[in-house]
Parts: structure tokens; C-alpha cells; sequence
């Protein structure tokens, strides 16, 4: 009797470390329904529709449900269900990082967190450990479980916010609705499923415990930070006469600074010609890489991805054959370092019209919505600042032109990107503001770039006929948006 007995306890134990036994990881799942307000960035002025979405969560402590920043993106009004119950709490999201694509969601009943269980973050999972799933996918309203291994750990892009960051792949399908959803190693919390590959079967993407615990480090003085960056180039140095230009060793590493942005040449701590040669006390590859748990390389980016804004990163350095150290500040993130940004939840396009003209700061929500993005854009949308941080180095792009009398013979400067007013270069909304405020001149002078190609409107016409535009198009401040009705329904 006893022997089958501790056969029956061990049993148990070795499904619990199996993941088989699944009804504690239930307790702590749950559905969040969302309605989002979309963004209308050919008329900023006015409200896009509300779309009605879901996705999944998963309760940890604190009374807290983490999940994907894009389960509750733009989020209007925020419900969650837990699995077994017909009833959806109201919610609010307290916190999102975009370029962590994380989220953590409230619930303000404490009726909601009765028998519900909480999830404790384990360990990066490793290569070949068998990884179980949960959500809500597409297809049905149940719980969904699935199951595979952990098949590669990389350094690659999330979709949501368009950055890249450590990512665990696995061999089991993440579709929508499954989002946010927790995936299971040896009963803890192994990431959140985030992302699928849409030309392959059964390839998902898992965010993994380091990303979420830099998450949950970066809100814990109640404020979201972001992802810190450093704005450079970095060229490899695998060729051998490039080596030697720079007096590095035949097989040695390191990596060659080619290009600084505005707030790197304001720091003035790294200079072009420089040789990073370890970064966070790791050694560098001469391709960029650095040694990683799994026995490979990933990209070096990864031990700054993993610090937090404010901290200080240590760096080797040579220059000119002269090696060095430097307690590196990370002061700034991902999305300020950009001259076009990468996603933002709840965007509000800063916006200025112009005798009709719409102008807008180009982001990368701007062109995920747009199928066609002018060659000017393409070039520049990966690449750093140019200013430093007193001023917000953006591209300027005219997304409509209102049809009015003033334009007349200006509809092709639609797509065109906006370098000057009155000769004077802008790189945001708040400096082309500046410009047509001061009194100078009868002229206000669009140029463009590449070719300088000019609009001009008199000032006296902009007087007479900018109300008339802005009555005859509801133009309102940004300030004044509110929502829109509800839209149809999707699956996050």
C-alpha cells in the first residue's frame, strides 16, 4: 500500500516537472479583450476607428497580469476573463514598453485574483527543452495547449515595435489570440508568446525571462524607460588588411567605430576611427558577436539590450594603438536614438497644415500603413539621429494635400519630404512652427529634399484661406481627439 503510494507521489512529481499536469498553469492564464483606437495619419486631426481585439495573459505576483504590448496597443477601454468564468473584469494597462513588446495590466476587484494561482519566472530555457504553451488562439474561444522544444535562442526583430532583442524560437505555431500567452519549462514561466513565422509551419517566437526581467526592473520606480542604446556604426574587422590599418592582432577581435550620431558626438566619449574590443567585460568577435549560453555567438547588442537606461555599461577601447576602459553612461533609448522611430502605443502624430498641405513626423507607424515609402525615407529610416538631445531629429513628410485653390499645382509635393522653411533647415514639427510664426518676409518657403524643389504661399493668402480650409476639413488640435465609434473584431 505504501509503495504504491510513493509510486503515486512520484508519478505525480514527474508529470508536474513534465508540464503534463496542467490545471495550476490554467489558473494563472487569462483572455484580455481590447479596443483600441487606431491612428489616422492622412488626417491626424481626426479619430481612426476602434478596433475590437484579444489576446492572453498570465497572472504573476503582485496581483499582476503581464502580457505583449501589442494584446493591449492603443487600448481605449481594457476587459480580462478568467479561463472557467463567464464574467470580464475591467482592467487598465499600468504599464508598456513597445520595444520589449511587454505589457502589465491591473485589475482593480480583488474578486478577480480569487483562485487564481500566480506564475514564477524561471531561468532562460536551453536548447532542446520541451516548452508547453497557453492562449487563446484564433479558430475557437477554449483554452488552447500546445507543445514543442526550444530550438534556437537569437538576437533578432520583434514585429510590434520594429527593435531588435533576445528572442527564443520554438517548434509549436504562436497564432494570434494566443499572444501574451505563458510558455511552460519545468512548471515556470519560460517567456511569453509573442510572434510566429508566417512562411513556415510551427515556428513561434517566445519573449524570454531576461527580456521580461529587464522589464519588470524597468518599472519598478513606477515609470517605463525603455531599451538603452548606444548610437553607432559598428564594422566588422574580419579583413586582414583592415586589421592591420588598426594595429589589431592576426586573430584577435574587436569591432570598428564608422559613424556617431548627434548624441554620441555630444557625449564625446567615442570617436570614429575607435576599436570597441569588449563591451560589459566580453569579449568581441571581429564580427560583432559575442560568446553566449547556448555554445554559440550572438550579436554583441544583447549586453546593452539587458541594462537598464541610467546604468553605466563598461568598454574597451583602442585608439590609435592605445587600448583604455570607459564606464559608458546609457542615457537615452532605442526610440531616441532613431531619426524614424519604431512603434509607439497611443500615438498622438504631431501634425502641422500648411495652405493645405499636411505635415507629419515620419514614424514607423507611419509607414507600416503606407504601401508605398518614398526612396528619401527608405535610405533613412534605420539610421541615427543627426542632433544632439536638446533637439528631436525627425523626418518631415507631407501625407495629403487638401484639395484648395491655394495648392493649385502642388498635389505632386504629396510623399515629399520637408528640409526648410524660409532656408531655414527643420527637423520637427515644433521648429517648422517656429519659422511660420516670425513675422519676416511675405513668403512662407517650403523646400524639399532631395532637389530643393520649393512651395511658396504668400502669408496673406495662408490668412484668407487656411480657415476656410480648416472648416471645410473638420481640422481640429491634436488635443481635441477623442475616440471613435467601435470597429469589427480581431484576434491579437
Amino acid at each position: 500500500m505504501h509503495g504504491r503510494l510513493l509510486r503515486s507521489v512520484v508519478g505525480l512529481l514527474a508529470l508536474l516537472a513534465a508540464g503534463l499536469v496542467q490545471a495550476d498553469v490554467r489558473h494563472a492564464v487569462v483572455q484580455v479583450f481590447n479596443q483600441s483606437r487606431e491612428v489616422n495619419f492622412q488626417y491626424p486631426w481626426q479619430n481612426g476607428n476602434i478596433a475590437s481585439s484579444y489576446g492572453t495573459g498570465v497572472i504573476i505576483a503582485g496581483n499582476r497580469i503581464l502580457t505583449n504590448a501589442h494584446v493591449v496597443d492603443n487600448s481605449v477601454q481594457l476587459q480580462v476573463r478568467k479561463v472557467g468564468s463567464d464574467r470580464k473584469y475591467q482592467a487598465q494597462v499600468a504599464f508598456i514598453s513597445d520595444e520589449r513588446d511587454l505589457a502589465m495590466i491591473t485589475v482593480n476587484d480583488p474578486d478577480f485574483f480569487r483562485d487564481t494561482e500566480i506564475m514564477e519566472l524561471g531561468a532562460l530555457p536551453m536548447l532542446g527543452d520541451e516548452v508547453t504553451t497557453y492562449g487563446f488562439p484564433v479558430g475557437g474561444t477554449q483554452l488552447a495547449i500546445t507543445r514543442g522544444i526550444v530550438s534556437r535562442i537569437d538576437y533578432d526583430y520583434y514585429a510590434h515595435s520594429g527593435y531588435q532583442n533576445l528572442v527564443c524560437q520554438i517548434d509549436a505555431a504562436i497564432n494570434p489570440g494566443a499572444s501574451g500567452g505563458p510558455a511552460i519549462v519545468n512548471g515556470r514561466l519560460a517567456g511569453l508568446n509573442f510572434q510566429g513565422l508566417g512562411n513556415a509551419d510551427n515556428v513561434g517566437y517566445i519573449i524570454p525571462p531576461p527580456v521580461i526581467e529587464a522589464f519588470l526592473k524597468d518599472i519598478e520606480d513606477g515609470k517605463v524607460h525603455g531599451v538603452p542604446e548606444i548610437a553607432f556604426v559598428l564594422q566588422p574587422t574580419e579583413n586582414p588588411q583592415l586589421r592591420q590599418r588598426y594595429g589589431l592582432e592576426e586573430n584577435g577581435g574587436g569591432v570598428l567605430v564608422t559613424s556617431l550620431s548627434g548624441l554620441e558626438k555630444e557625449k564625446g566619449l567615442l570617436q570614429v576611427g575607435d576599436v570597441v574590443v569588449s563591451i560589459d567585460g566580453q569579449l568581441l568577435g571581429n564580427d560583432n558577436t559575442v560568446r553566449f549560453v547556448t555554445a554559440d555567438r550572438i550579436d554583441s547588442n544583447i549586453l546593452i539590450a539587458r541594462r537598464q537606461v541610467g546604468e553605466k555599461l563598461p568598454l574597451t577601447v583602442i585608439r590609435g594603438g592605445k587600448k583604455f576602459d570607459i564606464d559608458y553612461p546609457l542615457t537615452y533609448t532605442l526610440k531616441d536614438a532613431r531619426i524614424v522611430p519604431g512603434h509607439q502605443s497611443n500615438l498622438l502624430p504631431e501634425y502641422e497644415v500648411i495652405g493645405g498641405l499636411v505635415l507629419v513626423e515620419i514614424s514607423d507607424d507611419l509607414m507600416r500603413g503606407w504601401k508605398f515609402i518614398p526612396p528619401a525615407v527608405d535610405q533613412q529610416r534605420l539610421e541615427y539621429r543627426r542632433t544632439g538631445s536638446d533637439t528631436v531629429d525627425r523626418l518631415l513628410m507631407v501625407v495629403n494635400v487638401l484639395p484648395d485653390e491655394i495648392n493649385r499645382g502642388y498635389e505632386k509635393s504629396r510623399f515629399g519630404i520637408v528640409e526648410t522653411v524660409n532656408g531655414v533647415k527643420v527637423s520637427n514639427i515644433a521648429q517648422v512652427r517656429e519659422q511660420l510664426n516670425k513675422p519676416d518676409g511675405d513668403y512662407v518657403v517650403l523646400g524639399f529634399a532631395p532637389h530643393d524643389i520649393q512651395v511658396t504661399f504668400s502669408r496673406k493668402a495662408l490668412a484668407e484661406r487656411m480657415p476656410v480650409i480648416a472648416e471645410r476639413y473638420g481640422i481640429k488640435p491634436r488635443e481635441e481627439l477623442v475616440p471613435a465609434p467601435a470597429g469589427p473584431a480581431s484576434t491579437r
